[in-house]
């Protein structure tokens, strides 16, 4: 056989390889470059200087509480008690007597906080009533009377006490600072209410 014949068959099968090779990667060559993306600039939280949580008589809103109620308000992670008040609209210039008020004036930040409300002094009656959230105090309640989000409930939310932690059960508070964007609950006989209130 002639060898001289096939003394360029190894560089030419070698070529054919590299571009077969070539041609199974995808021969429309290379990739478009992936295109930088643009991080999204955090939100700044918003400082409330001034929450007014207050509980009412939805029926007869403004006037004396048939039951009184006591509310206390907590912090994000449900351990640090913020404020309590026990039937504070029976104080002068109050509209609600009987009802409870917390006029929270050191500074909430954007964030879930909880609401516990129950029957003060002692857990002996089944009654319904009403809660808003404003951010400045107001002994009005025309047009509060009405509508609003009912919650159905015949049981007590849990826990029985504040301190232990993120409610495990609850209603969500509206925070708008508009007429109707109220809650209406109703307790029962050694029962308590819990709201989660958020900011944004």
């Amino acid at each position: 056989m002639n060898q001289k014949r096939f003394h360029g068959w190894p560089a030419i099968s070698c070529g054919l390889l590299l571009f077969s090779i070539g041609c199974t990667a995808g021969g429309t060559g290379p990739a478009a470059p992936t295109p930088p993306t643009t991080p999204v600039p955090p939100t700044d939280p918003v400082t409330y200087n001034e929450i007014v949580l207050d509980t009412y008589d939805s029926v007869s809103p403004g006037t004396f509480a048939p039951s009184s109620t006591y509310m206390e308000l907590w912090s994000s992670d449900g351990k640090t008690l913020l404020a309590s008040d026990d039937s504070g609209n029976s104080r002068t210039g109050s509209a609600s007597p009987g009802c409870a008020y917390i006029d929270y004036t050191k500074g909430l930040v954007s964030g879930d906080y909880y609401v516990l409300v129950k029957e003060s002094p002692a857990p002996t009656d089944a009654f319904g009533y009403a809660i808003r959230v404003l951010t400045a105090p107001s002994s009005s309640y025309t047009g509060w009377g009405v509508g609003g989000t009912y919650a159905t409930e015949i049981t007590t939310d849990l826990p029985l006490a504040g301190g232990t932690g993120i409610p495990t059960k609850l209603q969500t508070l509206v925070f708008s600072n508009s007429t109707n964007d109220k809650l209406n609950r109703f307790l029962v006989v050694n029962g308590v209410n819990w709201m989660k209130l958020t900011l944004p």
